[in-house]
């Protein structure tokens, strides 16, 4: 079933956070799994803005509401990173992977560098030694 085949009242029942009436039960019953997939989505949604208003999720950002601390300490911790992320096969490998391969002192600068921009909170245990 597509998007533009979703009955938006069964979507309203699906959604609603009170106690269901036996049209909605009924309705929840009926429900194609689109409609379920698309009335999770929504309900993930809501939850998140809410757990994000109260302060308990970090709120959704996107790379342009990176701040200069931020921007300057991801570029620190890339131009450490680049003399190894740059060669063939580890390409596809993720900030956290390559630092598990680089020397220790460069990836504890990388850490230095992700928590002074607010990526990070701690120091890991390999790196307090130092």
């Amino acid at each position: 079933m597509a998007d533009s085949e979703l009955r938006p009242e069964v979507l309203a029942d699906l959604t609603r956070a009170r106690g269901l009436s036996t049209e909605q039960g009924n309705a929840l019953l009926d429900a194609s799994p689109a409609e379920r997939e698309a009335a999770s989505r929504l309900l993930l949604e809501r939850t998140r803005d809410m757990l994000e208003q109260a302060g308990v999720l970090p709120a959704q950002r996107s790379v342009l509401d990176l701040d200069f601390n931020q921007a300057a300490s991801l570029a620190a911790a890339f131009g450490i990173a680049l003399r190894w992320w740059n060669q063939s096969g580890w390409r596809d490998q993720s900030l956290g992977g390559i630092c598990k391969v680089l020397p220790a002192d460069q990836a504890a600068l990388i850490h230095r560098f992700l928590i002074m921009g607010g990526w990070l909170t701690e120091i890991p245990p390999e790196a307090e030694g130092e």
